[in-house]
This record gives structure tokens, sequence and C-alpha cells, in this order.
């Protein structure tokens, strides 16, 4: 979530045992980054399938100019990646309830169902 997607996501970029990605409440910094840390430079090396869930009225990450372009960025295939929309006011998009409903739902459908015997 926020700093943990977009620092989370230099990893997604390196690390082939990540099977899938779900990134909370994530968008192109804001600012000047290093080489070695630039979003701009791993987010299309990211190829796995991945869910970014973001907030309409998200006043951090602002929808058009940092969410956007980041889902964008990504190397997922279009087929693969999902950007979910959520009204609400404030950084982390309510209602939580729903978040965590797709979240399973994504994680189920690209790792496969816990087997809860």
């Amino acid at each position: 979530m926020s700093l943990g997607a977009i620092v989370g996501a230099t990893f997604l970029a390196v690390e082939p045992r990540i099977k899938t990605a779900v990134l909370l409440s994530a968008g192109v910094p804001r600012g000047m980054s290093t080489p070695e840390i630039d979003l701009g430079a791993f987010a299309p090396r990211i190829t796995m399938p991945l869910l970014m869930i973001s907030g309409r009225n998200d006043f951090f990450y602002l929808l058009d100019t940092q969410q956007k372009p980041l889902f964008e960025y990504f190397g997922t295939p279009r087929a693969q990646k999902k950007w979910l929309i959520l009204d609400g006011v404030g950084y982390v998009p309510p209602p939580r309830p729903d978040i965590i409903r797709e979240v399973l739902e994504w994680l189920d459908a690209h790792l496969g169902p816990v087997d809860r015997r």
C-alpha cells in the first residue's frame, strides 16, 4: 500500500518467484528519484498479472496524472491487469469490504483457491 506499492513494485520487476501482484493506493511519485529506484524504469519490466486498486478522489496520487500513467507503464499484458477505481474521500479508498473481496477474488483467480480442508 502507498509507498509499499511504489517501492514494492521494484521487487516485482526483479523477483521471478512473485506470480501476481496487488497494489493499493499507488501512482507515479512526485519529484525526482535516482535511476536505481525510478519506478519508470522498473514498471515496464513488471509482466505478471496485476491488480491496482485506487481511489477516484485520492489527494496524494491524482487519478489522471499519477495513477493512470503508472497503470499504463506496467508491462503486464492488458488482459492480465486490472485497475479498480473506487469512490470515496481520502487516500485509501473505502469501502474496505469491497477491497478485500476484490483482492481475494484476484488471488483465487491467479494463484488458485485456498484449500480449506
